[in-house]
């Protein structure tokens, strides 16, 4: 694999009235006291999920049955409990214009890097594995110093989306 070019911010998306006591992503897991418990859906199975279940100290983190982020969504919007949804900030953003008054907290808990693998195989006359996937590497990082990938995020809208490790 080469080194990322790109980051998916995975964040929540907080329903209102919680909006005005949630309002960073250290506030999701702050200390829980009677007037703030924090009940998390996420989707089963899903790494964002997986490293919320190994790191979520106070919150209630509250799994789907079966992996989705339909399920999830449906979860989120179905009860009152519900108070947060955690996911990746596109879909995050597209679940947000279904509720008035959400919103998706600034930063991340963790992020999904993108970036180019190749196959290991066998090739014959030299030019193995790792001799694509340095030259491949030093494309990447080609990419990102002359802002070529940070061009193609805005050309594309997608600065709220992506941001580059």
């Amino acid at each position: 694999f080469t080194r990322p070019y790109t980051e998916i911010q995975a964040s929540y998306l907080v329903k209102p009235p919680h909006t005005k006591s949630i309002t960073s992503i250290a506030h999701v897991d702050a200390d829980a006291t009677p007037s703030n418990n924090n009940n998390v859906v996420v989707s089963r199975g899903s790494a964002y999920g997986l490293w919320l279940e190994a790191n979520l100290s106070n919150a209630t983190l509250h799994l789907t049955p079966t992996p989705g982020l339909p399920l999830s969504k449906e979860m989120f919007l179905s009860s009152e409990e519900y108070n947060v949804l955690a996911g990746l900030r596109p879909w995050l953003t597209d679940v947000q214009k279904e509720l008035p008054g959400a919103a998706i907290l600034e930063g991340k808990f963790m992020g999904v890097q993108q970036s180019i693998g190749v196959p290991r195989c066998e090739r014959g006359g030299g030019g193995g594995v790792e001799d694509v996937t340095k030259h491949l590497d030093l494309w990447i990082a080609a990419l990102i110093s002359d802002g070529t990938v940070a061009a193609i995020i805005k050309e594309f809208n997608n600065e709220a989306n992506l941001s580059i490790p």
